[in-house]
């Protein structure tokens, strides 16, 4: 908490164990606790997670890579971690509804990064390129088509400042 309110992050990209649990209808990650003398994981439920990433009042996209990131109950609508995420201010989330294998999680996150931040396309345009990436290369049809986006109606557009030659900065998208 103290280092998001510090630092003030616009991606957070989570790389841990997640899951869904049907007996309290809220979807967890698994953190590695930092508290003295504790040790093993913290389960963070997707309320709590969506309280802490919201503080910071920075966090444009959070990229979950987990298993059932984007798990959710059938009843009850915000119960998910992406979907709670979303409807709590965060205007872009990418997560998995189903399990995610490690040979996958590696695919979609040198995918993502290199659509974003080198071809510079939208994180929707992103997302999409990821999922027939990971189609035409074999995945499994579930980690295909499982790979979620939640986002508002207009797609993000990532921009890079760049400084020119008389001092000032240029904004390309």
């Amino acid at each position: 908490r103290k280092t998001l309110n510090l630092f003030k992050p616009h991606i957070v990209h989570f790389t841990c164990h997640g899951s869904f649990e049907s007996r309290d209808g809220m979807g967890h990650i698994f953190l590695a606790s930092s508290e003295q003398g504790h040790r093993g994981f913290d389960a963070v439920n997707s309320f709590r997670l969506a309280s802490l990433l919201h503080e910071p009042g920075s966090v444009r996209f959070v990229f979950l890579n987990t298993c059932h990131g984007a798990a959710q109950d059938p009843i009850s609508t915000f119960s998910g971690i992406a979907e709670c995420l979303h409807a709590n201010g965060i205007p872009a989330v990418a997560a998995l509804q189903f399990m995610l294998f490690e040979r996958t999680a590696h695919a979609i996150t040198l995918n993502l990064y290199r659509h974003l931040l080198r071809d510079r396309l939208s994180i929707e345009e992103s997302v999409t390129r990821i999922r027939q990436y990971l189609f035409l290369n074999n995945h499994s049809f579930s980690e295909c088509f499982g790979l979620a986006l939640f986002q508002g109606n207009s797609s993000l557009v990532w921009q890079l400042e760049t400084p020119t030659t008389d001092g000032k900065t240029a904004t390309a998208q």
